[in-house]
């Protein structure tokens, strides 16, 4: 059977069982507005990790948009702990902050991630047209070669 094959487990699509549908609870920790601001009044609102703005991408929509990660886990960190909006806090990108949490239990630091993209040959804060993709990868490609 391959896809699009008849299948009597197959649904309508966009449709669920009432079954498939699960509720999942998760602590909240509650965030200090104040804290966010001087995070951002510091750090500004393009991404730490990416350089990517909001702003600068979506125009008046955007300004001001960016997650505002935690480097330590606030599920980590003790009652009487005093949080130090710019040491303790960092603006990351929708992307690069799940990318943050992915598959670790400790989230990657903004160097880690900054690693991780610029191994991937991704240039810091554009979004790459097809073309200028194809050129990366051929200037890859002869780099490469020269190497050998």
């Amino acid at each position: 059977q391959g896809p699009g094959a008849a299948d009597a487990a197959c649904l309508v699509p966009g449709s669920y069982p009432r079954e498939a549908v699960s509720r999942v609870e998760v602590n909240r920790y509650e965030r200090d507005p104040a804290a966010r601001r001087v995070c951002l009044a510091f750090h500004g609102t393009s991404c730490a990790a990416c350089g990517f703005s909001f702003e600068a991408a979506y125009g008046a929509m955007g300004e001001g948009f960016v997650h505002v990660h935690h480097t330590v886990p606030a599920s980590l960190l003790g009652r009487g702990y005093q949080l130090d909006p710019v040491a303790d806090l960092v603006p990351l990108c929708a992307n690069c902050h799940a990318m943050a949490h992915r598959g670790v239990s400790t989230p990657r630091t903004v160097s880690e991630l900054r690693s991780i993209i610029g191994a991937s040959g991704h240039v810091r804060g554009e979004t790459l047209s097809e073309q200028a993709l194809e050129a990366q990868a051929d200037a890859r490609r002869i780099l490469e070669a020269h190497h050998e």
